[in-house]
């Protein structure tokens, strides 16, 4: 890929760099105003199917899997986030050290972390039989099922 398309590497690390300067700049500015924490990043519930983590390392993802909810008051068919979920059995082999550097990241340039859907931390709802199926059958997993 760096061969094939160096241009267009090179220019999405430079917008990572801008970004990541204005991030701190940002802290460092929020934190001079007397915001004890400063600002507060947020913790995606997931990232796209075909974005930068997916490409990069596919092995962490669980494939075929995507994030939800479960049925719920207010859904009563649950909910399809189409983004794949982090492989329990692929974090636990590794020590979790993917979800703890992404943690660790996050707090070097904020003071504290929204986490979206916290209950995403504990479990997650898999689609497994996807829109074509009649009736979607969801399953609930919890971290340290395989």
């Amino acid at each position: 890929m760096r061969e094939q398309f160096p241009d267009t590497l090179d220019f999405y690390r430079w917008l990572e760099w801008i970004a990541t300067q204005q991030l701190e700049d940002a802290q460092r500015s929020a934190k001079d105003a007397g915001m004890r924490l400063g600002i507060m990043a947020d913790m995606a519930v997931g990232v796209h199917p075909t974005g930068s983590d997916v490409w990069w390392n596919p092995e962490r993802f669980a494939k075929g899997a995507t994030v939800g909810a479960p049925p719920d008051y207010f859904n009563q068919q649950g909910q399809n986030w189409s983004q794949p979920p982090l492989s329990p059995v692929e974090l636990e082999n590794t020590g979790y050290v993917v979800y703890r550097d992404m943690v660790h990241g996050m707090f070097a340039k904020a003071g504290a972390v929204r986490i979206d859907h916290i209950l995403g931390l504990f479990r997650f709802v898999v689609d497994s039989a996807r829109a074509a199926a009649p009736k979607r059958l969801l399953r609930l997993l919890r971290f340290g099922d395989h």
